[in-house]
C-alpha cells in the first residue's frame, strides 16, 4: 500500500502585470490590477511511503519495520495551459524621497490565483514586498 507523503511542483512562467495606481497623498498609494501567467514548463514530483516492506529489528517479540520511500517524477499538467491563468494583484506602497533625484518605495503586496491557477490542487497565493527605486 503507497501512501502519498509529500508532493513537489515547480512551476516556471511569465508574469504580465497590468495594475491601476491611485495615490492617496504624495507618497502613500494603493495598486490594483490583474496579471496574466503563461505557463512556461512544470514538474511534479511525488513523494510516497510504501507500506512495512523490511523487517529491521526487534525486541522483546515485538518487531519494528521501515517503511520505503518512493518518489515519482513526471512532465505532468498540475496547471491546465490552456485555460486563462492568472493573479489579481493588491499592494499598498510607501514612497520615500532618497536625494533630490532618488526615491525609494516599499510596497507589500499580495496576488491572488484566479482561473485555472484557482482550479488546481495547490494554493498559488502568494506575496512579499517590493523596493522600488526611481530616479
Amino acid at each position: 500500500d503507497k501512501e502519498l507523503s509529500a508532493v513537489n511542483n515547480k512551476l516556471l512562467t511569465i508574469d504580465i502585470p497590468v495594475d491601476v495606481r491611485y495615490h492617496v497623498t504624495k507618497s502613500f498609494y494603493t495598486s490594483v490590477g490583474v496579471s496574466y501567467v503563461g505557463v512556461l514548463d512544470q514538474t511534479q514530483e511525488n513523494y510516497f511511503v510504501n507500506g512495512i516492506n523490511e523487517h529491521t529489528a526487534a525486541d522483546n517479540g515485538n518487531a519494528v519495520y521501515a517503511p520505503e520511500n518512493m518518489k515519482q517524477s513526471f512532465k505532468g499538467n498540475a496547471v491546465n495551459t490552456n485555460e486563462f491563468n492568472g493573479f489579481v494583484n493588491f499592494s499598498v506602497g510607501k514612497k520615500m524621497q532618497v536625494g533630490k533625484k532618488l526615491s525609494v518605495a516599499v510596497e507589500p503586496f499580495v496576488k491572488l490565483p484566479i482561473g485555472g491557477l484557482k482550479s488546481t490542487d495547490l494554493n498559488y497565493t502568494n506575496g512579499g514586498l517590493k523596493v522600488v527605486t526611481s530616479f
